[in-house]
């Protein structure tokens, strides 16, 4: 259903960069929530409508702007000629003052990996020692690499426009459907984010607006026209920065400036499940028959459920116990994580049975390896086609011919996985813009559904009783691999926009779009105009030259945000971008996301498809591993799940219809059968 758009000029005429107190203006907030029927077999242009955005909301203010240049000229950085009287000042602060809590401590590999011959079969839970010539290579609590250097704002030489203005006047909120890749997709792509890295704003205050002096805080001023401001009367979004090394201690590293840190590994091994220290990992385990730990709720496993004994809820009486707290923030991220848990203790299971002479050590690391194995084959040969397109992968090394028990042996141990900045801090975050508003809880027939509003469940105990409630997990899986996920385009939901992060009883929330723009500048990012012509486009010396891949009706926002093509940032720019073939990225942030993906896999020993003796699969059992999907996982971690379409990231059609679970390709676990361990026994 069609949404209000917000103009640019209300924003522009009513935007002001001093923090200043509003009265509250109060609205009716007119969701509802909707029942809407679902039905396969209706054409796209049907499809479509059924999956557009349920909800009704009247976005308010809403009025037409006069005059357009004279506010541009009053409230924009670039026509101010007092620098000191704007908000920028992002320089790269040489450290944070001290904090009550200990410093961070750089993660550090053992100082020879071979004393441990557990690293050559198995994955160390830190990242350590996958590579033996340089352990250190993509280990938890470790500097972000750069694809071009860190380019901090300097207050008394450049300012740069409010984060949240560029979001309301930039990017609109009307919420279209993909085509047909479906919300599994789309959230998918957000645990392999979460997966890579994870900054950490450790030591800073709960509340930058309060604070905003904080060394470590850089607030957002809300411009008075935004409904946010306009309906709470709050005039700053909280934002606090990362920590760097600087503010840890760390190697000395030959960098000229200091580095933010990931506290998670590099590689694609699900350390958001197992954890990335022994520490996390300890707490994960159950250390009996090679299982993770789990609640028992309703006859099914469930991930643990803190009652805040610790504090690691925070101000919720419970919540999800689990490595990285991002997994909970959604009941569709809880979901996979969930699936992603039961089918670890499923696969140590079956092995007990095939090997009664593991202990719980070997049953744990098999299962660990197998699952990991199976994550990622699904991102790579699954999920990363559908949003790099499937030529780009075929090209730059992403995947090949699947043949089905050869190996790829494209291991390099040069290659640092290291998260990326230009990846972690822009490129995937355009991401967010495929989020709907909604999710959907499908009936078994696929003719009905249930449709929630996502803002009602943003990191709230009410997901844990949503989804062991009846068969409501069954519903929402096949509620993600029913409906589309948002189009990927310069649009952004207004749940995101508006309400992202909202609490029980607010009405309004943060924007995640600011968010996005003011943590890229933050980690000091490189300019769109040089990212883009390291990734082989031409240079823009002037506005326009940017027409080949950002609309004109873009341009022209750009030039009145910003004073020349040079300070277009990368987050903003590399996001306006026309889309490349068979991609969800446009060419300056498909570069970066590709570069990322594939030293992610070039950079890892363990990765599935290489030929090892020690820590590989056999012939056999890559065959199987080939095998793996997201729709096997579904059928085999559900308990009331009968029909699903072999590929859940794209919705059904004549090509990839729903087929009974039974048969869904699966692994066949008999092949790890140890015949060795039990003549010794």
């Amino acid at each position: 259903m069609g949404l209000h758009i917000l103009v640019l000029g209300v924003f522009l005429q009513l935007f002001s960069y001093v923090v200043s107190e509003q009265s509250a203006l109060l609205s009716s907030c007119p969701y509802g929530h909707g029942n809407e029927g679902f039905n396969l077999d209706t054409d796209h242009s049907d499809r479509e409508r059924r999956n557009a955005q349920p909800f009704q909301l009247e976005v308010r203010p809403s009025v037409n702007e006069p005059n357009l240049d004279v506010f541009l000229k009053d409230f924009l950085p670039k026509y101010n000629v007092n620098p000191s009287s704007v908000t920028s000042g992002w320089l790269d602060l040489p450290s944070i003052e001290k904090q009550p809590s200990e410093p961070i401590k750089c993660g550090l590999p053992p100082q020879n990996c071979l004393n441990d011959s557990l690293n050559l079969h198995y994955r160390s839970i830190d990242g350590s020692c996958n590579n033996l010539l340089y352990p250190e290579f993509g280990i938890a609590i470790n500097r972000y690499r750069r694809l071009l250097p860190p380019r901090y704002v300097d207050q008394h030489v450049q300012a740069v426009p409010n984060a949240r203005l560029i979001s309301l006047s930039l990017y609109g909120e009307t919420t279209k459907t993909d085509s047909y890749r479906t919300m599994a997709a789309m959230q998918w792509g957000q645990f392999v984010a979460h997966d890579i890295s994870q900054l950490t704003t450790k030591g800073a205050p709960k509340d930058c607006c309060a604070e905003p002096q904080h060394p470590q805080c850089k607030p957002i001023a809300l411009p008075r026209g935004g409904p946010i401001a306009y309906n709470t009367g709050k005039s700053c979004l909280s934002f606090a920065r990362a920590i760097s090394d600087a503010d840890a201690i760390c190697p000395k590293s030959d960098l000229p400036y200091s580095e933010k840190l990931s506290v998670v590994t590099s590689y694609l091994d699900l350390s958001s499940l197992y954890g990335n220290s022994p520490a996390q990992n300890r707490r994960v385990r159950l250390f009996k028959g090679g299982l993770l730990r789990t609640s028992y709720v309703n006859g099914q496993h469930w991930v643990p459920v803190s009652h805040n004994e610790n504090g690691e809820c925070g101000s919720k009486s419970e919540c999800y116990s689990m490595p990285d707290r991002r997994n909970r923030f959604t009941p569709t991220i809880a979901l996979l994580h969930t699936i992603l848990l039961r089918e670890h203790n499923r696969l140590a299971e079956q092995l007990a049975l095939l090997n009664p002479a593991y202990n719980d050590e070997r049953l744990y690391q098999e299962a660990r390896k197998i699952n990991i194995a199976q994550f990622q084959k699904i991102t790579y040969y699954d999920w990363v086609p559908l949003f790099l397109g499937r030529d780009y992968a075929q090209l730059n090394g992403l995947i090949y011919p699947e043949e089905s028990n050869e190996f790829v042996n494209d291991y390099d141990e040069s290659v640092n996985p290291s998260a990326y900045a230009e990846f972690s801090a822009a490129a995937f975050r355009y991401s967010h813009t495929q989020i709907p508003g909604w999710f959907s809880l499908v009936a078994p027939n696929r003719s009905s559904n249930q449709t929630l509003r996502l803002s009602d469940y943003f990191e709230r105990p009410e997901t844990i009783q949503l989804l062991s409630s009846s068969d409501n997990f069954d519903a929402l899986i096949r509620g993600l691999a029913t409906q589309l996920q948002k189009r990927s385009d310069a649009n952004v939901d207004v749940e995101i926009k508006h309400y992202f992060n909202r609490k029980e009883f607010q009405e309004y929330g943060a924007d995640l779009k600011s968010f996005d723009i003011q943590r890229g500048r933050d980690f000091g990012l490189a300019s769109y105009n040089d990212v883009r012509e390291f990734c082989g486009l031409r240079r823009a010396n002037y506005w326009e030259d940017f027409a080949a891949e950002i609309s004109g009706e873009k341009i022209s926002l750009l030039r009145k945000l910003y004073a020349s093509p040079d300070d277009v940032e990368l987050t903003v720019g590399g996001s306006l971008e026309f889309h490349a073939p068979e991609a969800l990225y446009g060419p300056t942030m498909l570069c970066i996301v590709g570069k990322q993906l594939l030293n992610s896999r070039r950079s890892d020993r363990f990765f599935f498809e290489r030929d090892n003796h020690l820590s590989g699969f056999s012939r056999t059992q890559l065959a199987e591993i080939r095998k793996a999907s997201l729709a096997g996982l579904f059928c085999s971690n559900a308990h009331y799940l009968h029909y699903i379409q072999a590929n859940v990231f794209v919705f059904p059609n004549g090509r990839n219809s729903l087929l009974n679970c039974n048969d869904i390709p699966q692994v066949d676990l008999s092949k790890w059968q140890d015949f060795r361990a039990q003549i010794m026994n």
